[in-house]
């Protein structure tokens, strides 16, 4: 369960301990200053939390929890940290204990709050906005993430470089053993079929010769990309043309 802190309303929460004990949480909780506003929060997922608020010299203290994302306030303010703290430890554990403080859920409708309360609504409210905008953009972020990367592969895949992800490559030079028409599309397409030598061994590849590319017959050099450590695994790209030496186009 991870242990998180936020010191001030303006203030970034952080991360205080990835697997919170006992011990972590009561340190925490004696280590602020609660004459400021702080918040503690205990957090085993997105739908199943609890956060304890406010400070000692005006608004007052708060503990708000959420149980498959259900959201529920304490109904009146924590006698002190302490009892934060308790209420802390209980949720660690898993101990439903800690709801004898009394507890209202955000669905059911309450009494109008008075005006010495107003303040620590006011707080808990504050809290959980910033708590969920957080949510919001952390989660905006990882769909940005997984479809520039899945993207990414994507375009690796169209243009056949998946296969070198990673890996230690090279260049050589292959020779065209044969050249195929296939019918594709309404149409043909050359398959030309290489090979090329590496460590005293030979091998294969292929690659649909269009027009883009240019014709290819039996005998033309070629430059390929290859796997060092899987040699099989190649593309071709380049052609050498006879210029009154061999070289390769740029």
């Amino acid at each position: 369960m991870k242990l998180l802190a936020m010191k001030g309303l303006s203030g970034a929460q952080e991360l205080v301990a990835e697997f919170a004990t006992e011990q972590v949480v009561c340190e925490l909780i004696h280590s602020l200053d609660w004459s400021g506003f702080n918040s503690v929060t205990l957090e085993r997922d997105s739908k199943n939390w609890m956060d304890v608020s406010g400070n000692l010299s005006g608004d007052g203290l708060a503990i708000v929890f959420e149980e498959n994302g259900v959201q529920y306030f304490s109904e009146s303010a924590p006698a002190s940290v302490e009892e934060m703290g308790e209420a802390l430890k209980l949720f660690l554990k898993n101990d439903d204990g800690f709801k004898r403080l009394g507890f209202v859920s955000a669905n059911e409708s309450v009494a109008p709050l008075s005006e010495t309360n107003y303040g620590l609504w006011k707080v808990r409210f504050e809290v959980l906005e910033k708590q969920e905008a957080r949510r919001r953009w952390f989660n905006v972020l990882v769909a940005v993430l997984l479809v520039g990367g899945f993207g990414f592969i994507f375009h690796l895949g169209s243009i056949g470089e998946l296969k070198f992800l990673a890996r230690k490559t090279d260049h050589t030079s292959a020779t065209v053993t044969s050249v195929s028409a296939r019918y594709l599309k309404g149409g043909y397409v050359n398959v030309v079929n290489y090979e090329f030598d590496f460590g005293g061994k030979v091998y294969q590849g292929s690659f649909w010769g269009t027009t883009s590319i240019g014709s290819f017959k039996k005998g033309d050099v070629i430059q390929v990309k290859f796997v060092v450590d899987n040699p099989s695994r190649s593309k071709m790209t380049g052609k050498f043309v006879d210029m009154g030496s061999s070289k390769s186009e740029d």
